[in-house]
C-alpha cells in the first residue's frame, strides 16, 4: 500500500491507491445498509403501540384461535386429539389432511378417544404410524 508521510506521527493512503478507495468505497456501503436496517426496525417497532405485540398470539379466525390453543397441551407441546383441528393434527409426522379429517369424523363418530392407542382403529393409521406420533399426542 503507498503512503505519504505528511508527520512522523501520521501516515495516511495515497489518494490514489485505487485498492484502499474501493475498501472504504465498501465499508461506507456497508454502513449505509446497517443504518437502513436500524430505521426500517425503528418504524417497524413504531406501527406497534405495545411492545408485546410482537410475541402476541395471532389474532381469532372466527373463533378458532382459542380451539387451537386447547388443541394443544402447553406444558408438553402434545396435541390433544380429542380437541385438535385439522391444521392440528396435520403437523404430527405422517397425518395429512386426509388422515386428519378421518381423525376428527372418527372422534365425532365415536364420541372421542378413550386412550391414545384407539387412534389406530382410524383407516390408514397402523402400528408404525401410531409409532411415530404417539409421544406427540394426547387426550
Amino acid at each position: 500500500m503507498k503512503s505519504t508521510n505528511l508527520d512522523d506521527s501520521i501516515v495516511r493512503p495515497s489518494a490514489n491507491d485505487d485498492e484502499t478507495r474501493q475498501k472504504i468505497y465498501e465499508r461506507i456501503g456497508i454502513l449505509f445498509v446497517a443504518i437502513a436496517l436500524v430505521l426500517i426496525g425503528i418504524i417497524l417497532i413504531g406501527e406497534k403501540e405495545d411492545p408485546a405485540e410482537f410475541i402476541a398470539a395471532p389474532e381469532p379466525i372466527e373463533g378458532k384461535t382459542e380451539q387451537a390453543v386447547k388443541s394443544v397441551d402447553t406444558i408438553s407441546d402434545k396435541i390433544n386429539i380429542n380437541k385438535a383441528s385439522v391444521e392440528d393434527l396435520d403437523r404430527l409426522p405422517g397425518i395429512g389432511e386426509i388422515l386428519a379429517q378421518r381423525i376428527i369424523d372418527y372422534r365425532e363418530k365415536n364420541g372421542g378417544f378413550k386412550k391414545i392407542e384407539e387412534i389406530k382403529d382410524v383407516s390408514g393409521i397402523g402400528d408404525a404410524k401410531y409409532n411415530n406420533i404417539k409421544d406427540k399426542i394426547s387426550i
